[in-house]
Formats: C-alpha cells, sequence, structure tokens
C-alpha cells in the first residue's frame, strides 16, 4: 500500500518493510534447488546402491561421487551468486533468514542421507542422524553465512566500481 500523500523520502510503514521483495523470493527459492541439489541426487545414489563390493560397484561410486561432487560446486557457486545479488541491492537483513534456511535444508539432507543408507544392519541410524546435526550445525551455518556473505561483498564490489565508471 503506497500513500500518495507522503513524500517520496518517508520511509513504508514497517510492515510493509518486512515483505520480501518477488525477485528475492524467486531466486531464493532457486538458490536453495541447488543447494539441495546435491544431496538430493546423493541421497537417491546410495539408496539405490547395490551392497556387494564387487569391482563394478566400486566404479559405480566412483562416478556417483563425480557426480555429487560437481553438484556440490554448483551449489558453492549458486551461493556466493545469491550472496553478490542479495549484496548489490543492499538487501543484507535477507542474509541472516536465508542463512538460517540454508543450513536447515542441509540439515535435513543430512538426516535423510543417514536414514537412508543403514549401518550394518543395525537401526542406529537415528540416534547417529540427531548426534551429527547436533554436532554439524554450528560448522554448517558458519560455511551458508560466509558464503553468502562473501557473495554480498562481491555484489557490493562490483556496484562500487560500476557505479565510480559511470
Amino acid at each position: 500500500m503506497v500513500h500518495e500523500w507522503l513524500p517520496t523520502w518517508v520511509r513504508p510503514a514497517r510492515a510493509e518493510r518486512r515483505k520480501p521483495p518477488r525477485w528475492l523470493l524467486l531466486t531464493g527459492i532457486a538458490w536453495i534447488f541447488c543447494l539441495s541439489a546435491w544431496m538430493v541426487v546423493g541421497i537417491a545414489l546410495v539408496a539405490a546402491a547395490p551392497a556387494d563390493g564387487g569391482a563394478v560397484v566400486r566404479a559405480q561410486v566412483r562416478s556417483d561421487l563425480e557426480v555429487m561432487a560437481g553438484l556440490a560446486v554448483f551449489a558453492v557457486v549458486a551461493t556466493v551468486v545469491w550472496g553478490a545479488m542479495v549484496g548489490r541491492r543492499h538487501e543484507y537483513r535477507w542474509l541472516w533468514l536465508a542463512g538460517a534456511v540454508g543450513t536447515g535444508v542441509l540439515m535435513l539432507g543430512y538426516v535423510l542421507a543417514m536414514l537412508a543408507a543403514p549401518m550394518n544392519g543395525t537401526a542406529d541410524n537415528d540416534n547417529a542422524a540427531g548426534a551429527g546435526v547436533a554436532i554439524l550445525i554450528l560448522p554448517t551455518a558458519a560455511a551458508v553465512l560466509s558464503l553468502l556473505w562473501f557473495g554480498a561483498g562481491i555484489g557490493l564490489l562490483s556496484r562500487l566500481i560500476i557505479r565510480s565508471r559511470s
């Protein structure tokens, strides 16, 4: 809701400022998809892998790991690029929420991967997944936020460089 009687320099109401811009939502959803793609593929490959350890299976696992590694690199690049897009438009407050959402998605993928790959035929996967989340949540959040803020710095620098040239 825009108040036409207010000057343009007056800030909008607090409730209007909380709503994220549409570009942020759409690109954020695309970023979350890119961030989680390597885990989804990895979970599917681990769940579909045969149990015997022959040479053919080892070669298949090796190619699966190469695919997962490529998608993981793509996830890192997508995180930096999305941070740069946000930083270029000075929407820094959304990086904290994105860090929390990205960490949650990665932790959910970790739990699903632990439950999809049984450990020696025992039912201890849920205990190991819970302990793993407790141990890995802070380093994961630090990594996601570091990549997002690194990208935001790149976005800010690109904005300053382009502005100084014109």
